[in-house]
C-alpha cells in the first residue's frame, strides 16, 4: 500500500478525532481552570476584534450620517435628559440614605480568614472591601499560589490566595479560590453575619 499525501491527510484527519477527544478527558480540568481565569479577557479582545473589522470594512459608517431633528425634538431632548439624571441621582440618595439608617450601618470591619477587613456601604451593597494586618495594621497586599507548592502556569493555574503583610511579614491561612473568588466569599460572609445578626457578637460597641 503506497502512502500519498492525500492518504496521509485522510489517516491525520481520522485519528486526530479520537486523539482530540483522549486530550480533552485527561485535561479537562485543567482547561476548565485555564477559561474560568481568561474567558473575559479572551470574549473582550474577540469584541473589540469584531468591532474594528467592522469599522475598518466601512460597516460602521451610518453611525457619522448627519440626521435632521425638528426643534420641538431637540426641546425636549434637552428637558428630558437632566430631569432623567435629576430623578436618578434622587433615587441613589434615597437608597444611600437607607442604608444608613440600618441598624448594622455601622458594622464596617471585622476578622474573616486570619484578616481584618473593612469595607463601606453603598447602592449595591457591600463594597471597596479591603484586607488589613491583624498585627500591624498595614494594608496587605496577596499572592495567588498553588496548594503543592509549585508555582502556577497556564495549566496549573493558581487555586489558592495568600494574604502578606509588607511591613511584620505575617502571612494569612491559604484561602481557597483566585483573589476575586476570595473576595466574593468576604463579601458573602459579611452578608451572612449581618443577616444572622452574628455581628452583634462581633462588635457588641456598636449595640444601642
Amino acid at each position: 500500500m503506497n502512502l500519498t499525501i492525500s492518504n496521509a491527510a485522510n489517516w491525520a484527519s481520522i485519528l486526530s478525532i479520537p486523539l482530540s477527544l483522549a486530550l480533552w478527558f485527561y485535561t479537562r480540568e485543567k482547561f476548565a481552570k485555564f477559561w474560568e481565569r481568561w474567558l473575559k479577557l479572551i470574549f473582550s479582545a474577540f469584541a473589540v476584534l469584531i468591532v474594528v473589522t467592522f469599522w475598518l470594512g466601512g460597516w460602521l459608517n451610518w453611525l457619522s450620517h448627519q440626521v435632521t431633528w425638528p426643534v420641538w425634538a431637540l426641546v425636549l431632548l434637552a428637558l428630558l435628559v437632566p430631569t432623567v439624571a435629576l430623578l436618578a441621582l434622587r433615587a441613589v440618595s434615597l437608597r444611600q440614605n437607607q442604608w444608613v439608617l440600618q441598624e448594622w450601618a455601622g458594622y464596617r470591619s471585622d476578622h474573616i480568614f486570619g484578616v481584618k477587613w473593612s469595607w463601606r456601604y453603598d447602592t449595591s451593597g457591600i463594597s471597596h472591601i479591603t484586607g488589613f494586618c491583624p498585627r500591624c495594621d498595614m494594608r496587605l497586599v496577596y499572592s495567588e499560589e498553588r496548594l503543592d507548592g509549585q508555582p502556577p502556569d497556564m495549566f496549573e493555574p493558581a487555586d489558592c490566595t495568600v494574604f502578606v503583610c509588607e511591613k511584620c511579614g505575617a502571612r494569612s491561612e491559604r484561602v481557597p479560590g483566585y483573589f476575586s473568588h476570595v473576595l466574593g466569599r468576604v463579601e458573602r460572609e459579611i452578608d451572612r453575619r449581618i443577616r444572622t445578626e452574628e455581628w452583634k457578637k462581633q462588635r457588641p460597641d456598636l449595640l444601642s
